[in-house]
């Protein structure tokens, strides 16, 4: 178990992969469900006035359906969890290394590295396994396989579901990875100002992805492609980190102090009634997945149960990049040989079991044979085509 006496941040450290295996979970389990049950709005992020209403009633009517609920409708806050998580990965890397060292050039070189490998490697693996999968010609095969690789998946309707949905990841991801450098800049100097003016850009974005003419033209930039709506989590991450570093404040008092615990409380009561308020609700991502965090680290903090529960969710958060990128391709083809009859929780638990398993293997495959290759290639790529540039 952690440090009592650690920092915050030293905290969040220990605890981040088990925070990882939780949101892979939430995502995972969210998609199965989904995809068992269908879609009941048009596009999961656009504000729906009936969607806490219909949410309690399915979690109030018996203990299956509030797990199978509490996934199918709340199951992709884990990506919020994986924003926040970026931002925060990100600055403390920057800080431990000294804001005066930060080199662009050894930024996005070490960013490339860490990706590309697994991500090259799924493309080419998942490109064949499941091609034609969707009922997409070959044309628009290669027009996927195109977009994804230049990261612009989110930016093609058609090119959106062609081999594995979820490659949108990136494409946001990579855009907050480009701007990075500027969040982190402007928190060090004006970390409130920064947040408040991250926030209120992604509060914008989410109404805009709200007006009709964008979603006649892309319906599934709701989804998180629209990388503006993701920047104030992102921020929330590098604000986080830099203020706690800051302050140094120790873990053990703070989640011990009950004034925290009330804030986190009020914090998520208040992300669940945005569900229902228009003008509430873009701010539900960040609203709901402040409190989880906190519980989360609190539960893997104080938990006597480790050993049985939390390291099983702690090894999938080790793996969670590959999950996230390759299970996708694994919950359309469950779903596609299950009865939506059949019994929910025992195929998801399956269902979940082979989604870490499978993909955890295929990382660990491209960690010995592939990965090194591709990340000496680009290592040298980046050596050879750019020049240290020193903030």
């Amino acid at each position: 178990m952690s440090n009592q006496n650690s920092t915050l941040n030293q905290a969040i450290s220990s605890a981040s992969p088990f925070l990882k295996g939780l949101a892979i979970i939430g995502i995972i389990l969210h998609h199965y469900y989904r995809g068992l049950y269908g879609i009941t709005q048009n596009v999961q992020w656009i504000y729906s006035q009936n969607f806490l209403e219909t949410f309690l009633k399915s979690f109030f009517s018996g203990l299956s359906e509030a797990f199978i609920a509490s996934f199918y409708y709340l199951g992709y806050m884990g990506v919020s969890i994986f924003f926040v998580l970026s931002g925060w990965g990100l600055a403390m890397s920057a800080l431990k290394r000294g804001p005066e060292k930060f080199a662009l050039s050894g930024y996005f070189k070490s960013r490339a590295q860490k990706i590309f490998p697994l991500f090259l490697a799924s493309l080419f693996f998942f490109g064949l396994l499941f091609y034609g999968q969707g009922g997409k010609g070959l044309a628009d095969e290669l027009l996927g396989s195109l977009a994804k690789l230049l990261l612009l998946t989110n930016y093609s309707p058609s090119a959106i579901f062609t081999i594995n949905p979820s490659y949108w990841f990136l494409g946001t991801i990579a855009i907050l990875y480009i701007l990075f450098p500027i969040i982190f800049l402007a928190t060090l100097k004006s970390p409130k100002i920064t947040l408040l003016t991250t926030i209120s850009i992604a509060y914008l974005a989410t109404i805009a992805i709200q007006l009709s003419p964008l979603q006649q033209w892309h319906p599934f930039f709701a989804m998180g492609g629209f990388p503006l709506a993701k920047i104030g989590e992102f921020s929330l991450g590098v604000f986080a980190a830099i203020i706690i570093n800051e302050q140094k404040t120790d873990s053990a008092s703070f989640f011990k102090d009950y004034k925290y615990t009330v804030i986190a409380i009020l914090l998520l009561l208040l992300g669940l009634y945005s569900f229902s308020n228009p003008f509430a609700y873009p701010l539900h991502p960040i609203l709901m997945v402040i409190p989880i965090i906190f519980f989360s680290i609190k539960t893997f903090r104080f938990a006597n149960f480790w050993p049985k529960l939390l390291k099983p969710i702690t090894y999938a958060g080790l793996y969670s990049y590959s999950a996230f990128l390759l299970h996708r391709p694994f919950v359309d083809a469950w779903v596609n040989i299950n009865d939506q009859n059949s019994a929910p929780i025992f195929y998801g638990l399956l269902f979940l079991l082979a989604s870490v398993v499978l993909p955890s293997l295929f990382e660990i495959t491209c960690n010995k044979t592939t990965t090194p290759l591709l990340s000496s290639g680009i290592g040298k790529a980046f050596d050879h085509f750019s020049h240290k540039n020193h903030f």
